[in-house]
C-alpha cells in the first residue's frame, strides 16, 4: 500500500489491517509513536528515499510587514506548544515543530533546489 503521508497512513491504519512497510523520514524516531513498528527506507537499504517528509507552514505575501510575521509567528508558535495540539498531531505521526521566519525561509529554498534538481535531472513535465 502507498500512501500520501503520515496522516493518511494513519487513517488507513485505523480503518483495516493494513501495514506499513516503510518510512520516509531519515530516522525512526520514538516521537512517531504512532508508527513505532515503521522501518525507514534506509534501514532497508533504500537511501534515495532518505529523509522524504512533508512540512506544513503558515505563509503569507512576500512584503508582509516584520511587525505582524513576528507576531503571527509568535501565535502559532503559542498554538502549537499546547500539549493538545502536540498530542494531537503525534497521533497523526507528525512531529510539532516551530522555527523563525528565516529557518521557514531557508528549508523552502533548500525544498525548492532539491526537487528542482530531482525534476530536472528525471526529465519531468507538467504534460
Amino acid at each position: 500500500m502507498a500512501t500520501r503521508g503520515p496522516v493518511t497512513a494513519a487513517a488507513r491504519r485505523t480503518s483495516n489491517n493494513s501495514a506499513l512497510t516503510a518510512a520516509s523520514w531519515r530516522l525512526r524516531l520514538a516521537q512517531r509513536h504512532s508508527f513505532p513498528e515503521a522501518p525507514t527506507f534506509r534501514e532497508q537499504g533504500i537511501d534515495f528515499m532518505d529523509d522524504v517528509d512533508a512540512w506544513y507552514a503558515v505563509l503569507g505575501p512576500a512584503q508582509m510587514a516584520p511587525e505582524l510575521v513576528a507576531r503571527l509567528n509568535a501565535d502559532v508558535n503559542a498554538v502549537m506548544a499546547l500539549p493538545a495540539v502536540q498530542e494531537n498531531l503525534l497521533r497523526q505521526g507528525l512531529i510539532p515543530a516551530t522555527s523563525t521566519p528565516q529557518e521557514l525561509g531557508a528549508l523552502v529554498k533548500s525544498d525548492l533546489q532539491r526537487w528542482a534538481k530531482v525534476i530536472a535531472e528525471a526529465k519531468i513535465t507538467a504534460d
